[in-house]
């Protein structure tokens, strides 16, 4: 659960998931509800499937849908997919790529690229 304290908003958003294990391949699977003061309840659901090639390097791709609710834009239905490799550099750091399209319903289409530097503890 994680709760949004906005000046003019409050939002709760309650995230179950489970992760299933077989050997280099994990499947990631989560969906909730979203409570919000001013805006309908929504939803959402994602899923993310990930393979270890080598051992420091892991590839991804992902799918997520859902309602959202932004201040200036008004509500709809969202769909990302993703996709991506992290290189894991030792025990604590690793490099991230990503790749996302995002389709808001009736506003935009975006594609993007992403970088991170992970840190494990």
């Amino acid at each position: 659960m994680r709760h949004l304290d906005f000046s003019n908003n409050g939002i709760t958003i309650f995230s179950p998931g489970a992760r299933f294990e077989w050997g280099l391949l994990s499947l990631l699977l989560q969906g909730g509800a979203v409570y919000s003061s001013v805006n309908a309840l929504a939803g959402y659901g994602q899923g993310r499937i990930e393979y270890q090639l080598a051992d420091p390097l892991r590839v991804y791709a992902g799918f997520s849908r859902g309602a959202e609710a932004q201040l200036l834009l008004p509500q709809a239905t969202t769909t990302d997919l993703i996709a991506g490799a992290l290189w894991q550099l030792d025990q604590t750091w690793g490099l991230r790529l990503d790749y996302s399209y995002e389709d808001r319903e009736r506003t935009y289409l975006r594609n993007s690229l992403g970088t991170a530097v992970t840190v494990r503890f």
